[in-house]
């Protein structure tokens, strides 16, 4: 019986053919209209270290398609050369290595970083270990110059139909994004702990009289060294003024302040 077909195209708009029924076991298309579900069906599989889609694993079908129908950041890589799938919410990880990278072994994708990645690859296909790595900085060159990144990705084993380990399963997220907005933050914070510390020396230094007085109660927020001096070095700072100075209510100046 002849099997039932189906016509997709890339986003290059090239035709591909593909057998509807093998693609990602039961998923159907995965991820119908998406980028990377027409990348999926226009590859020459057999030309790939994974060969034919009608021969690929039980496992590697359902991981990829959990992988192709998710809108969070995903990639499956496979097999001894880590041949990579991915989804379209990878993409913007990717930048200019897409889509050069879909059905490439991933050590071509991420050479720059492979000593970090590709040691942790290592270690989930030959010992079967999941990774857990936050906020990490990466030195990626996805875009044509070297920048810092920052990612948050776990890796985890993804066993073939014989028992032995066939791939690895990541969901990843970018951090960049957050990090430069918390240093920025923290800077804005450091600036802002600096200017008041220098005010705080220029006030404790003025050679007038000065207090800062807070609220309808009066409170004293600041005094300087003179004016300390001034009423004999008593205890100002956050006391309110007639409890802490007495006798200006007496000498008229309290009602004065609070009109």
């Amino acid at each position: 019986m002849p099997q039932n077909h189906e016509t997709r195209h890339d986003p290059h708009g090239r035709a591909a053919t593909a057998p509807h029924p093998l693609l990602l076991g039961s998923a159907g298309s995965g991820a119908p209209g998406s980028e990377t579900g027409c990348l999926l069906l226009a590859t020459d599989w057999v030309a790939t270290p994974l060969g034919p889609m009608e021969q690929w694993p039980r496992s590697l079908r359902i991981a990829a398609s959990i992988c192709l129908n998710s809108r969070f950041p995903m990639f499956v890589w496979w097999g001894p050369s880590l041949v990579n799938i991915y989804n379209d919410a990878y993409i913007p990880v990717l930048g200019g290595k897409h889509p050069s990278s879909f059905a490439a072994p991933a050590a071509e994708c991420w050479r720059e970083i492979w000593d970090v990645v590709g040691a942790q690859a290592d270690e989930v296909m030959v010992h079967g270990r999941a990774t857990w790595n936050e906020r990490v900085l990466l030195v990626m060159e996805r875009n044509g110059f070297r920048e810092d990144t920052w990612f948050t990705w776990s890796y985890s084993p993804v066993y073939d139909d014989h028992g032995g380990i066939g791939g690895l399963f990541c969901a990843c997220t970018e951090e960049t994004g957050r990090v430069a907005a918390e240093r920025e933050r923290d800077q804005l914070v450091r600036e802002a702990q600096d200017a008041a510390r220098t005010l705080r020396t220029w006030f404790n230094n003025a050679p007038g009289f000065i207090a800062l007085l807070r609220g309808p109660g009066l409170v004293f927020e600041m005094v300087n060294q003179a004016y300390y001096q001034l009423v004999g070095h008593r205890e100002l700072e956050g006391q309110p003024l007639p409890d802490a100075l007495p006798e200006m209510r007496a000498q008229g100046f309290v009602d004065l302040l609070e009109r």
